[in-house]
């Protein structure tokens, strides 16, 4: 059985081996490189969701898998190719219901009150 604050540790420990998009490593190979009986892809994935919430720059692509980033390009191809795409559809989503629920109930209000943006 793993902690939650060691599987993540653990998965760091294997992501930070795997340094650049050219050496990424799939969920799946990391759980087995941790536990391949009890651990699961999926775990991976959220563990792995958790450290960026938390601030560790664990990159991924839709096809290699996950990695560290060996410069600021990857980052930044990152940042534009996958958080932004998302931010913006969570956005355009939350914008569209909170229409409905203005015209539903007819109270107008914003998507997400109080949320201020970093710049």
């Amino acid at each position: 059985m793993h902690t939650v604050s060691n599987l993540k540790a653990q998965i760091l420990k294997v992501v930070r081996k795997h340094v650049g998009e050219e050496n990424a490593i799939t969920a799946g190979e990391i759980a087995t490189e941790i536990d391949p009986v009890n651990l699961t892809g999926r775990q991976v994935q959220v563990a792995i969701k958790e450290l960026r919430i938390e601030g560790e720059m664990v990159l991924s692509t839709r096809h290699a898998g996950y990695f560290m980033p060996k410069n600021r390009d990857e980052w930044i191809a990152f940042r534009d190719g996958y958080l932004r795409p998302r931010a913006m559809e969570i956005l355009s989503m939350a914008s569209a219901m909170t229409g409905a629920a203005t015209r539903r109930w007819g109270v107008s209000s914003e998507p997400f009150p109080g949320l201020t943006t970093a710049q």
